[in-house]
Order: structure tokens, then C-alpha cells, then sequence
């Protein structure tokens, strides 16, 4: 896991798309272009997400947790 999956709700702090359907992805674009409240919508609950969930410390925290759980993977 990891990566833009764990940083993105999709329709609460941004839009998924569906790998490497194009469509799908200008389909996006266009309602981001069309909707600014929902542009800002999307981008204040983004920044509130990773002022709270991406912090250096809760980062550090997760792998210690998993460090000592015994788990060999790395939480990302």
C-alpha cells in the first residue's frame, strides 16, 4: 500500500482514477474545472488530511510499530 491510495479519499480530499483509463482521467479534470467550490473543497480537506495523517512523527511512529510487531515489511 502507499503511495497516491493512501494519500487520497477519493471525493473527500481529491478524485481517483482508474489506472490508465484516459477517459476516466479527463473526465476529472473537466468537473475540476467546471466546479471551483468543489476544487476548494477537495483542497482544504486534502491539507487538513496531511496536516494531520503525513506529519514526520506519526510516519516515524508507524514503522516503529511495525518494527516491533516482527512484521519484515515496511508500512509503505
Amino acid at each position: 500500500s502507499g503511495g497516491v491510495a493512501e494519500a487520497v479519499i477519493d471525493n473527500e480530499t481529491g478524485l481517483l482514477t482508474e489506472p490508465n483509463n484516459q477517459q476516466d482521467l479527463m473526465e476529472k479534470i473537466r468537473l475540476l474545472l467546471k466546479n471551483k467550490a468543489l476544487r476548494e473543497k477537495l483542497g482544504q480537506a486534502g491539507q487538513i488530511r496531511a496536516a494531520k495523517e503525513f506529519k514526520w512523527q506519526k510516519q516515524a511512529e508507524k514503522l516503529i510499530a511495525k518494527a516491533m510487531s516482527g512484521k519484515k515489511t515496511l508500512p509503505y
